[in-house]
């Protein structure tokens, strides 16, 4: 790493052992837990263009052990075990389709993924949807986004963390506080400094082993 200077953004674990690494300098990064060495991830000439040329915002691997890569404009889905990748790039001209860049992700405990974007509220992948994604068929995403407050959608469009707790609730930060959804009904409970946060932009959401949330903010 020290010869290429590559710099680190984020980090997941694949279940081979090896750590997938983005870079500020665009492009995905394996690092081999037995050579000790980087490798920059390569598929093919197209895609390794547009990979390569984007700022990776955030990777998550998901349930089945493939990597979920959320960048600016369009979202890569890589299987580490059969070695295909897909993308899917951002139509916000289709209500069905995925909107803006990738914050966040998080699957809740049914297998739906959720994805927060920034300015664009957040996009939920349902479990039947999630598992075809590497098939012909175009996913279909739904869409939690209101600039009018409603409860129905979270309490500021800007999303950039998410958290599935020990009981299956499912919260999200926002630059507009902390934000419960509810599957029962429907709808988003917000947190704010009214109610003890520091501030209500979210940096980073925790939980410890009694259960207890650990919310960062920028004011602490």
């Amino acid at each position: 790493i020290r010869d290429e200077a590559i710099g680190i953004y984020h980090m997941v674990e694949g279940n081979e052992g090896n750590l997938w690494v983005s870079s500020p300098r665009g492009g995905l990064y394996i690092f081999d837990r037995n050579s000790e060495k980087f490798t920059r991830f390569t598929y093919n000439p197209s895609l390794d263009s547009l990979l390569g040329n984007a700022t990776i915002n955030v990777l998550h691997k998901d349930e089945k052990g493939c990597i979920w890569i959320g960048t600016q404009r369009v979202l890569f889905v890589l299987n580490p075990e059969t070695g295909e990748m897909i993308h899917h790039a951002s139509n916000m001209a289709d209500p069905a389709a995925l909107w803006g860049g990738q914050h966040a992700f998080c699957e809740d405990n049914v297998g739906n993924m959720w994805i927060g974007h920034f300015g664009l509220g957040i996009s939920m992948l349902e479990r039947k949807e999630k598992d075809r994604i590497f098939t012909s068929e175009k996913p279909v995403f739904h869409h939690y986004y209101s600039l009018s407050g409603s409860p129905s959608a979270p309490s500021s469009i800007s999303v950039e963390q998410a958290h599935r707790d020990r009981t299956g609730r499912m919260w999200f930060g926002t630059t507009g506080g902390l934000n419960l959804y509810s599957p029962a009904e429907k709808r988003f409970y917000s947190f704010d400094e009214s109610d003890g946060l520091a501030n209500d932009n979210i940096r980073g959401i925790l939980e410890d082993d009694h259960g207890n949330l650990w919310v960062s903010t920028l004011n602490g």
